[in-house]
């Protein structure tokens, strides 16, 4: 996979004690393997497998291994912005990421770290030569667990068994799982040295019978490693060699909700991470004689990886595959110990951890459902479950958010309490489990009182002051930290107080609202849907429906320009409904069926209900389109990013509800390609004005009705009127003093101007 040169292989030979002819010989079988494996030559020793970048998209599902390359390792943490906000940075456009209902590609977005390359994976020191006393590691006693044997076992399962056709009877996840864990849960890698010993730490199990047959001379935790190394090697193995990377689709529950990646391990279990000082050195922190902030980097550096090759979608369990109480933590030790923050890298990592644990077998607070332990809003100022806090104050990791843009900061967090509220306000707070003061997804006691409370300490450091669980106290410590140091509005920070005042009635939250707070207005562009008005409708990676062919589909997503195939006109069909007509062909959007998966296409009029569609606003400025036939959404087949990708039909449902969102913008009048859509001879006085604003059609199809539509300069829609008269008098006595924006629209032409009201 990693291309290592004859010279290399040759030396390496040379290294450990054989001869040159012995390393040409072994050289020479290497290269004889391409021929008989799955397994092209496609990475280079120092590019770091599963190295995350989207040049991957365009690579076959065989080259993922090799990673990206270090060219798309970022230089600084900062740089992973423009991959993170491609909508851009308004508030619409942060709160388009952080959405758990949507599931973003973490093998697509770039790092400023670099993951393990191939040599760190490979184990220092092989257990054939570890633990060579009384032949343990051979030893074929039955109380003897040999890990090697177990995976054997479980290989000889795949070649013996498996092909693509029985994989969900087969169950893939669970044959991987067993290779950590073993067949009968006890021989797999990560028990080998809990056998025999007082404790359950597996990794850390000191008394255990592997230890008492170590090798005189062999360093216990380099031993440990490189069975770790050895474990996180098989599963490579397993995954590569019966082309198991893109095979999450069909593995797990269900996919649309579970929403699996194209490249994704389908293994329920750790696979990876279990490298790291953090599990294989004998304080948890760091090797003997080894620096913080090396081992700190190594293991974050390891849980990003198996965050990378599978976070677990599909797969949630309580820490499974990713464990989520230590993976944002650790960037947080790794930030403590070097100095260097990564506020992108956390907080992506927090709302992937929402897309992933938003999935069908979430069926509520629980094990695998909502974990306020990893899910709380401490996570997003800074700190963890516990309150180590890494940054003094924790909120200062928000703050470096401004260093990127002024105003991100508040942006940021504002979508990220937003995710917290949209999944924790989906349970019933009186059915929801409860402890005395909490637990990973129990709340605290709904009988704790104001009095009960502790101070929650902010010292900055990663090892003390630990508070675990006591989640209405940190509540309420985090309630007031926001609102004096954020610009939140208002009416965020009171449904998060509202919250916890219905989890903690006892407790004086009530303190903390904030009166005569108005409704929040967004940063988007609104417009109003009328007939008669011509739009560009772009998807939510702000390109266009146009209709322009591709592979044989005549409506396909193209990137915006001035191109007349870009234009949409609504014509009235019936109430509530819309024809969809094309300005450069004009032929009308149409189904082709009424099942999901059926495209979209143009076509002549027939005014039969498969032209007719609802356009129904879902959330701010963003809209379904709904075809009449069949009621299901039109749809941007799988999400797709590329110019060309077509359109279907498919179920209105929450799940990647983003491919079925879209947004209008008013087409301008140059765009319309012809004079006669532009109304003439029209007057509009006085202007300004103080309570009365007439309009005068000249030259006019008199009969015909008018449209009135005046806007703020928010785009909001202020006053609509219809009117059949030559004179048209709008009263706007109850209009603020302002900037206005008017539409004139008869038939099918149209008239925008400005005036003033005084």
């Amino acid at each position: 996979m990693f291309s290592y040169s004859n010279l290399s292989i040759i030396e390496r030979a040379k290294f450990h004690g054989m001869t040159e002819q012995e390393g040409k010989d072994i050289a020479a079988y290497i290269r004889s393997l391409s021929s008989n494996s799955n397994i092209g030559r496609h990475g280079r020793p120092w590019n770091p497998p599963y190295q995350p970048g989207p040049v991957l998209k365009d690579r076959s599902i065989e080259q993922w291994a090799a990673g990206a390359g270090l060219d798309w390792v970022l230089e600084n943490d900062a740089d992973m912005a423009p991959y993170i906000f491609t909508n851009g940075t308004s508030k619409i456009g942060v709160r388009s990421v952080f959405d758990s209902d949507k599931m973003d590609d973490r093998t697509l977005l770039p790092l400023a770290i670099q993951l393990p390359d191939w040599k760190h994976w490979l184990p220092i020191i092989h257990p054939k030569d570890a633990y060579t006393k009384n032949e343990w590691w051979n030893n074929t006693l039955p109380d003897v667990q040999n890990p090697i044997k177990n995976y054997e076992t479980i290989r000889s399962q795949f070649v013996n068994n498996y092909n693509p056709s029985n994989i969900e009877g087969f169950n893939v996840p669970q044959k991987l799982r067993y290779v950590g864990l073993g067949l009968d849960g006890r021989t797999g890698f990560r028990y080998f040295y809990q056998h025999g010993a007082n404790d359950t730490k597996h990794w850390r199990s000191e008394g255990g019978n592997a230890n008492q047959h170590l090798t005189n001379g062999v360093d216990l935790e380099m031993a440990k490693t490189s069975m770790a190394r050895l474990q996180a090697v098989k599963y490579f193995e397993l995954v590569n060699e019966f082309n198991l990377q893109d095979k999450a689709p069909q593995t797990v529950p269900n996919v649309e909700e579970d929403q699996p990646l194209d490249r994704q391990w389908p293994v329920k279990w750790y696979s990876v991470f279990e490298v790291p000082a953090h599990f294989t050195s004998n304080n948890s922190r760091h090797y003997i004689g080894q620096e913080h902030r090396t081992a700190h980097f190594e293991t974050t550096a390891w849980y990003n990886l198996q965050f990378v090759v599978n976070g677990g979608n599909g797969f949630v369990g309580g820490t499974t595959p990713t464990d989520f109480n230590y993976h944002t933590p650790f960037m947080g030790f790794s930030a403590y110990y070097s100095g260097i923050s990564e506020p992108l890298r956390r907080f992506s990592a927090i709302n992937h951890m929402y897309q992933i644990r938003t999935w069908s077998g979430n069926n509520g607070p629980g094990n695998e459902g909502f974990r306020i332990s990893n899910q709380g809003i401490w996570e997003m100022m800074g700190s963890s479950n516990s309150n180590q806090e890494f940054h003094t104050p924790s909120y200062d990791i928000v703050k470096q958010l401004d260093n990127i843009e002024v105003g991100l900061a508040d942006t940021v967090l504002e979508a990220m309490l937003l995710q917290f509220l949209k999944e924790a306000e989906k349970y019933d707070l009186n059915t929801w489990p409860r402890t005395t003061d909490g637990g990973n997804y129990q709340l605290d006691s709904a009988n704790k009182t104001t009095a009960d409370l502790v101070t929650v300490q902010h010292n900055g450091t990663p090892n003390n002051q630990r508070l675990l669980y006591h989640y209405a106290d940190k509540f309420y410590d985090i309630i007031p930290r926001i609102k004096n140091n954020f610009n939140v509005h208002c009416s965020i920070t009171n449904r998060i107080t509202n919250w916890c005042k219905a989890a903690w009635p006892l407790i004086d939250f009530e303190k903390y609202l904030i009166n005569n707070c108005n409704d929040e207005v967004l940063d988007c562009n609104r417009i109003a849907i009328d007939e008669g008005n011509t739009y560009k409708i772009k998807t939510t990676h702000d390109k266009c429906i146009n209709a322009t062919e591709n592979n044989g589909y005549n409506i396909t997503q193209q990137t915006c320009g001035d191109n007349i195939a870009e234009n949409w006109i609504l014509e009235n069909a019936e109430s509530g409904y819309y024809y969809i007509r094309n300005m450069d062909t004009d032929k009308y959007m149409s189904t082709t069926g009424n099942n999901n998966g059926d495209h979209i296409e143009e076509a002549t009029f027939s005014g039969n209900d498969n032209q007719k569609w609802e356009i129904k606003e879902i959330n701010e400025c963003k809209f379904n389109i709904i075809a009449k036939v069949a009621n299901k959404c039109l749809d941007l087949k799988s999400g797709n990013s590329s110019n060309g990708t077509r359109f279907q039909l498919w179920d209105c449902v929450n799940t990647n509800s983003e491919n079925r969102a879209y947004s209008f913008e008013l087409a301008t009048n140059e765009n319309l390609g012809t004079e006669d859509n532009v109304i003439s001879n029209l007057l509009l006085f006085p202007n300004p004005t103080n309570s009365i604003i007439n309009i005068k059609l000249s030259n006019n199809n008199f009969g015909k009705s008018t449209q009135i539509r005046i806007y703020d300069f928010m785009g909001k829609l202020i006053k609509k009127t219809t009117s059949q008269e030559e004179l048209i008098q709008i009263n706007l006595e109850n209009i603020s003093a302002g900037n206005y924006f008017i539409r004139v629209i008869n038939g099918k032409k149209s008239f925008d101007t400005f005036f003033i009201k005084k």
